[in-house]
Parts: structure tokens; sequence; C-alpha cells
């Protein structure tokens, strides 16, 4: 369900982001359950459950698709927070939740820690991504 909701979240930010579509009000809410799906899902991972290891990368997914939506803050003009942002951290992100979503999926002897700070990470980076 969690991994649901984030890949979900990244769909919308994506369709957002093609169409060089300002965030519409209302769209904090999106970003709030994702953070609160990214806190659940730590505990899951820390809890050991198998489809725990896909948290991680949907979450980056999510945090991926928001780096290139619209900010409302520049409104009524189109610039998304990759235009101000450093894409190169995001991609590392990506990257890293993939590599640790595998790693969690093959090897369920590891620790979740790796997890567990990718998450981190990504929701440090999503809450100051619209910051001026």
């Amino acid at each position: 369900m969690i991994v649901a909701y984030l890949l979900a979240a990244a769909v919308f930010e994506l369709v957002l982001a093609l169409r060089h579509t300002i965030s519409p009000h209302g769209e904090g809410f999106v970003l709030l359950f994702a953070l609160l799906a990214m806190v659940v899902g730590t505990v899951l991972v820390l809890r050991g459950v198998r489809p725990a290891a896909l948290i991680a990368p949907a979450a980056a997914l999510f945090v991926t698709a928001r780096f290139y939506t619209g900010d409302p803050y520049d409104a009524p003009y189109f610039q998304s927070y990759a235009d101000g942002g450093a894409p190169l951290w995001v991609f590392l992100l990506l990257g890293a939740a993939i590599l640790t979503g595998v790693t969690a999926w093959v090897w369920r002897r590891t620790k979740p820690l790796e997890s567990v700070a990718v998450l981190f990470l990504l929701a440090v980076t999503v809450l100051f991504m619209n910051t001026h």
C-alpha cells in the first residue's frame, strides 16, 4: 500500500512536470502523505518486511519526479525545482535507492540501515526542495 501510494504520487508529479504545470493548491497534501509514507516505510524496513525493500526506490521516484515539477512560488511562470537545484544529488539518491532496494530484496541478511539512511536523505531533500 505504501509503495503504491508513493508510485501514484510519483506519477502525479511526473504528469505535472511533463505538462509544465505549476503544482496546484492542495498539492501539499501529496507531499505530506508522501513524507508520512516514508516514515511508515522506515518502520517497515526496520521490521524486516520483505516488500519494504521497494519503499526506498518508490520514494526516490517520487522525489525525482517532484524535482521537475513547477514551483508555485514562481507563479504564473513555470520554473521547476530543477532550475535552481542540483540534479546530480537527486540522481545519486535515485541510484542509491535502487541499489539499496535490490540489496534488501536479494540479501535479506543485510542490515536495513542503508535503506533507512536513503529514506532519511530523500525526506530531507524533498522537504528542502522548495525553500527559497
